[in-house]
């Protein structure tokens, strides 16, 4: 069982093709809507043992791997081989069965039965009607393609990608998101590099019902657990946020990088990546917040710092140079605020520490030089040590 999803073709007409998609895999619960993701379809299908020359061949080598090179390419030229990609229905989507406690034998009769999975019909249209000349109506194939681009879907009108809804609260936090969003589509349209989704469809959940409820089955000591209302309100707005960018164009050259990988909600309270997890863990480690990196390495974290008895963590600035943590001087609110001023450039957060930090003065003037290029209207006051 090493394929993700099962793909078979409904129907092909000229650009067109609808897929039905079957996930094939415990470890795959989503459906994706980038085009990366389509293009993969239909890159995968095909009659393997073939040796007639396949159109789509041309300039995407059929060995078409998960190397950083592969997925590179993949993204920088997709728009040449995929107009759009839409759901046209579900079925079992999203997934509501808990295969954590199955058996071994109700394991086996879920999987041996495709009409228990979800199953979702996806229309793709592709820019030229030869890159589906290798595939015909039946065809079926198994498939690894997997979420390059962090587009997740659910049908649930909570989560779409890149939308705010209007029936958010109207946050200090959604405000910011409102904003900071038509600043990425805005570079975006001049050039710039951007990719961003800020709905990973993590959960459907009443975070605040499910904490009360766990904290009075797995923590029989009266261990209280204050929810932070600006977490509450970030997760309202968005169910986590990412996004990377390269900034600058063929007039500027490059300026800089930005990203932020913001753990939603229920990844902050209950992280179910860990065995044997306890509220207690909230009050005796670093939660991760913001993961940060540069180039393709994890470098350099915020974390979330809580106190018994308090709901308002601090926040930390984890320095890999350094290993070692800084606590910051805002707050949540703030963070996010500054995230949307800074457009997330590389090491922001070094401006904005209450603890004592070994400053590169090189690398601070530089940051704000790069800021000021790709953000001419900031405050630089703000930037100030």
């Amino acid at each position: 069982m090493s394929d993700l999803f099962h793909v078979c073709v409904l129907d092909i007409r000229d650009r067109t093709i609808d897929v039905r998609l079957v996930i094939d895999h415990p470890n795959e619960h989503w459906f994706y809507t980038g085009k990366a993701f389509a293009l993969q379809l239909i890159h995968h299908g095909g009659d393997s043992l073939s040796t007639t020359p396949r159109p789509i061949d041309r300039d995407l080598p059929r060995s078409l791997g998960d190397s950083v090179n592969h997925i590179t390419y993949v993204c920088d030229h997709v728009a040449e081989y995929i107009e759009s990609a839409a759901y046209l229905g579900t079925r079992n989507y999203p997934e509501e069965v808990d295969q954590e406690h199955f058996t071994d034998e109700e394991f086996e009769a879920y999987w041996a039965d495709e009409e228990k999975r979800p199953q979702a019909v996806l229309r793709i249209v592709v820019t030229d009607s030869a890159w589906l000349q290798h595939l015909h109506v039946g065809m079926e194939w198994g498939t690894t393609a997997y979420d390059i681009e962090g587009y997740s879907y659910n049908p649930s009108p909570l989560n779409r990608s890149l939308t705010l809804e209007e029936s958010i609260p109207d946050t200090m936090i959604a405000r910011s998101l409102r904003a900071l969003q038509s600043d990425l589509l805005r570079l975006r349209a001049a050039g710039h590099d951007v990719r961003f989704n800020f709905s990973y469809p993590c959960h459907d959940a009443d975070i605040p019902a499910l904490v009360a409820q766990l904290q009075a089955t797995d923590d029989p000591d009266d261990l209280e657990v204050h929810l932070y209302e600006p977490l509450v309100d970030l997760d309202r707005a968005s169910q986590g946020i990412t996004f990377e960018c390269a900034y600058g164009n063929e007039h500027d050259g490059h300026v800089g990088v930005g990203f932020a990988n913001i753990a939603s909600l229920f990844a902050i309270y209950m992280p179910w990546d860990e065995r044997d997890w306890s509220f207690e863990l909230l009050y005796e480690r670093y939660i991760l917040f913001d993961r940060l990196r540069q180039g393709n390495i994890l470098d350099n974290s915020v974390s979330l710092r809580f106190r018994r008895g308090v709901a308002a963590p601090d926040l930390c600035y984890y320095a890999l140079r350094t290993n070692s943590y800084y606590r910051m001087r805002i707050g949540v609110e703030e963070y996010i605020h500054l995230l949307r001023e800074t457009l997330g450039l590389y090491s922001w957060q070094q401006f904005f520490l209450a603890d004592p930090f070994p400053h590169d003065v090189g690398a601070r003037d530089a940051f704000v030089a790069r800021l000021s290029r790709v953000r001419p209207d900031v405050d630089l006051a703000l930037f100030r040590i």
